[in-house]
């Protein structure tokens, strides 16, 4: 079967510079030369983002974690958290809320408050 021409890199060195990229934070130009090129490795990136290959690799990585701690493979329950932040006397009451379990006053959730959600 002719599917074209092989491959040059090895897919497993693409996904450690992927990796390098996420975990540094480094723009794709600068990364080192002991990884592919930059552009080999930004094309991988993008096509396997856009075929969600990312998010189907995670849940599968969450299925797999979950069950070999003797758990089932899918969530069960789930916990949202959210953190308050006090605000200053003088913003707009427009763009204020009140916390009552907290007693006090706070900027709308989009534009101070840290949500968390744990997946149990």
């Amino acid at each position: 079967m002719d599917i074209g021409r092989p491959p040059e890199n090895d897919l497993r060195t693409i996904m450690d510079a992927i990796c390098y990229i996420d975990g540094t934070g480094i723009p794709w130009r600068y990364l080192p030369h002991e990884h592919p090129p930059w552009q080999t490795v930004c094309g991988y990136f993008r096509a396997w983002r856009d075929d969600d290959a990312f998010n189907l690799l995670t849940g599968l990585l969450h299925r797999l974690v979950r069950a070999r701690e003797g758990r089932a493979a899918e969530s069960s329950a789930g916990i949202i958290d959210a953190q308050s932040i006090k605000t200053s006397g003088n913003v707009p009451a427009t763009d204020l809320g009140i916390d009552a379990a907290k007693k006090i006053v706070w900027l709308w959730p989009w534009e101070t408050e840290t949500f968390v959600c744990w997946f149990v």
